[in-house]
């Protein structure tokens, strides 16, 4: 009995250590804190200057940058929180007086525990706000000037919301995360964001603001995986290139214009006045996971020209010869959509087979009589 006991003992210490090795390194987390700040949402528009004033010491904010006043007319630059009035939510970003994107501004925060990674929610513009370059993040163990090391950061695909913004293009800002893409050593208690100049053209002080600030605390803390086909890999530039080769592509004679995501195909001849044939497009969107647009509920828009050059908007009709081939006939005003095979009206049509389904009834009728006739006899 002894010996099983002891046995029992061992195997029960084996799993434990077993167990031990295999808790992931996320039950290494502590805590995690986010900017309360940033949370302030629904003020009127008088208290929320004075509620989302940004001060040293505040809501664990350590030191951020400030340059001149805010008095119109005058030099002046900083790092603030902004009550946006469209969105009724207050956000983190740079500003100037002049509106010139082409600063630096940082905010750093303090933890009273080690950092072991951390999380913002980025607003970006459309077609400007890029997190991965707009956006550094630095830790440091005391804070001084000089002892900042910056840390590799990551970035999930635009998303917009759909209850702002109906399509992809109509939508002005886009959403993405962005999170530490390396382990954050230990003994760091110091994180600062910093916005980075912005000198493209076009390129504005809202390039990105953060919604969201959230610092994770603990040690050894693996960075976040972010799941194949979500992580931001591609700029502005390339993802548009690639959503409009999907809507258009150019051959010889041709035009095709494809909806995203499959869906139907506008073809129209190059050269001449013929009508264009146009499946069903439709009228609602909705988003899928790479920002793609993904339509349902057809609502048929097929328009012709005629040779004057004028927009007709009658739905062509189509048939289909004995070789597979799409024949196009163009609608206009005069003419019959009901024809016959000469081309007038087919009434002579229905009238045959009218004077057709009154010989069946008829001869239906006296096969009913002779059956009776033939029953009584």
């Amino acid at each position: 009995m002894k010996k099983w006991i002891t046995l029992l003992l061992a195997m029960t210490m084996v799993m434990s250590m077993a167990m031990t090795m295999a808790t992931p390194a996320s039950a290494a987390v502590t805590g995690e804190w986010t900017d309360k700040t940033l949370e302030i949402a629904g003020l009127p528009a008088e208290k929320a200057a004075e509620q989302t004033k940004m001060e040293k010491g505040k809501n664990n904010v350590h030191d951020f940058s400030e340059f001149g006043t805010t008095d119109p007319g005058t030099k002046g630059h900083r790092m603030t929180y902004e009550y946006n009035q469209d969105l009724l939510d207050t956000v983190l970003l740079k500003q100037d007086n002049d509106r010139n994107p082409n600063l630096t501004e940082y905010i750093t925060y303090k933890m009273d525990k080690n950092i072991a990674g951390f999380e913002l929610d980025v607003l970006c513009c459309a077609g400007l706000g890029d997190p991965r370059t707009d956006l550094s993040v630095f830790i440091s163990k005391t804070g001084a000037e000089g002892s900042w090391a910056q840390i590799k950061t990551q970035a999930t695909f635009y998303e917009f919301d759909t209850n702002y913004y109906i399509t992809w293009e109509k939508a002005y800002w886009f959403h993405s995360t962005l999170t530490n893409a390396q382990e954050i050593p230990t003994g760091y208690k110091y994180l600062k964001i910093q916005f980075n100049p912005c000198n493209d053209q076009g390129e504005v002080p809202w390039n990105v603001a953060v919604d969201d600030v959230k610092i994770i605390m603990g040690s050894k803390v693996p960075p976040v995986t972010i799941p194949e086909g979500k992580k931001l890999t591609k700029t502005w530039e390339e993802i548009n290139a690639e959503r409009d080769a999907t809507r258009t592509t150019k051959g010889t004679g041709t035009t095709t214009a494809k909806p995203i995501d499959g869906g139907n195909t506008t073809t129209a001849a190059g050269g001449g006045n013929n009508t264009t044939t146009a499946k069903p497009i439709t009228t609602t969107t909705s988003i899928g996971a790479n920002g793609e647009v993904i339509t349902d509920a057809p609502a048929t828009t097929t328009t012709a020209t005629n040779e004057q050059g004028e927009v007709i908007t009658d739905a062509p009709t189509t048939a289909t010869n004995a070789q597979g081939e799409v024949i196009t006939t163009p609608v206009d005003g005069n003419q019959d959509t009901d024809t016959g095979a000469d081309g007038e009206d087919g009434g002579n049509g229905i009238v045959l087979w009218i004077i057709i389904g009154a010989v069946v009834l008829a001869a239906a009728a006296v096969a009913v009589y002779f059956l009776v006739i033939k029953k009584k006899g």
